[in-house]
């Protein structure tokens, strides 16, 4: 009988440390597979963030490229056009219906004109939609304007004036306005100036419109033709920025156009470029600095590339926030190195995926933590029984001999 007692607490002892040491192993095993696998899925979170900005980036910038590369062919092209370089009143008209065509079938143009030789001017601008109720409250034209054509005349004795007509989207006149004395001369602006330089496509600086007051760049070509001037078609920076506005990644993120010199082209709220005008002649405006923005991240991605000498994607450390930048060069053959910056607060685009890491943690170690009495108790059992019937067969063996 003391046996039997002894070797059944013996047993239970056995089966229960049995027990305990396949709980451990188990809980090991387990736990460090969720733990890898919270571990895997946040570095696999952070590459697909990069990835994300990498993809973003190369289509906002295809994008911006686009918006760009139309209107240089246009310029090239269109001031190589006879009809276009011609001075003479009898191409007055085919003159302005091809305007009108190139305005019509391109929106991100905002003027297209003509700055001949003697001081002459021939200009139409894209008035019509909402997008362009700016322009026409500045020219106060009729609501149902869509065109604004502009021509410069220079007298005998040299007096300026200037003509405005309206037109409709179809190009008839809606209402014309007398000449007025005028002192614009396109040969003191820049857009004029610099295509005298050689007969490639030219980029100005931002500058404001003297008709609308909007802020702008100007590409231009010099005349391929009987008359000397330049060729010219303007770009509204207030079209680029509201395209870089709706380009969010997500609700903080910043992606915004800069030079080599640390000067913003476009910004996505358009009234943080500042309209300083640094030339009153040209109406050239004085450069906005990436540091009068505030924006510590965006200033440490411009010294990151200015270190690196060219586009990188990293992490940025700013003020106790980690963000994902990166910056890709854009607008290459106009001789600036310019970049398109973009700039992501790490935490808002890793946040929905980590708060899922999170919570599918939660819900493993709760499932273990459910499932390790009932498998404590099964394995109890199961080893108690296979003990038990090993104990037995051993007494059984013993009253055998004794009996004997």
């Amino acid at each position: 009988m003391a046996f039997g007692s002894s070797g059944a607490t013996s047993h239970r002892r056995t089966a229960a440390l049995v027990s305990a040491l396949l709980v451990v192993i188990v809980v090991g095993l387990v736990g460090g597979i969720i733990w890898y696998n919270f571990q895997k899925s946040e570095a696999l979170s952070v590459a697909a963030a990069k990835r994300l900005l990498e993809e973003s980036g190369d289509a906002t910038a295809r994008r911006v490229e686009l918006f760009y590369e139309p209107v240089v062919a246009i310029v090239a092209l269109g001031s190589r056009v006879p009809q276009l370089s011609e001075m003479s009143a009898r191409d007055k008209d085919q003159r302005l219906n091809l305007v009108l065509t190139g305005l019509r079938r391109y929106p991100q143009l905002f003027s297209l004109y003509v700055g001949y030789a003697n001081g002459e001017f021939d200009m139409v601008t894209r008035i019509g939609g909402d997008a362009r109720a700016d322009a026409r409250r500045a020219l106060g034209a009729p609501d149902a304007a869509f065109f604004a054509h502009e021509t410069v005349s220079v007298d005998a004795a040299g007096a300026r004036s200037a003509a405005w007509t309206f037109l409709d989207e179809s190009g008839q006149s809606i209402e014309e306005r007398a000449p007025s004395d005028t002192g614009y001369d396109p040969r003191l602006r820049q857009w004029y100036r610099l295509a005298q330089a050689d007969g490639n496509v030219h980029r100005t600086d931002p500058y404001i419109f003297a008709s609308s007051q909007q802020i702008g760049i100007t590409l231009s070509r010099k005349l391929d033709g009987p008359s000397a001037g330049v060729f010219a078609a303007d770009l509204a920076v207030h079209d680029v920025s509201t395209y870089l506005a709706e380009k969010k990644i997500s609700p903080s993120s910043v992606a915004f156009l800069f030079n080599d010199r640390g000067e913003v082209i476009a910004y996505p709220d358009e009234s943080r470029i500042q309209r300083t005008v640094n030339n009153s002649q040209e109406s050239t405006l004085a450069p906005t600095p990436i540091e009068s923005l505030g924006e510590p991240a965006l200033s440490a991605l411009y010294q990151a590339v200015r270190r690196q000498g060219g586009p990188t994607m990293m992490p940025l450390e700013v003020d106790g926030r980690t963000y994902l930048a990166e910056a890709v060069p854009i607008l290459r053959r106009f001789g600036e190195a310019s970049y398109l910056g973009m700039v992501v607060p790490e935490d808002e685009i890793l946040g929905p995926i980590n708060r899922i890491r999170s919570d599918a943690m939660v819900y493993s170690v709760a499932v273990l933590l459910l499932v390790l009495p009932l498998y404590v108790t099964l394995v109890f059992v199961w080893f108690e029984r296979r003990l038990g019937r090993a104990s037995y067969g051993v007494g059984d063996l013993h009253d055998a001999e004794d009996l004997r």
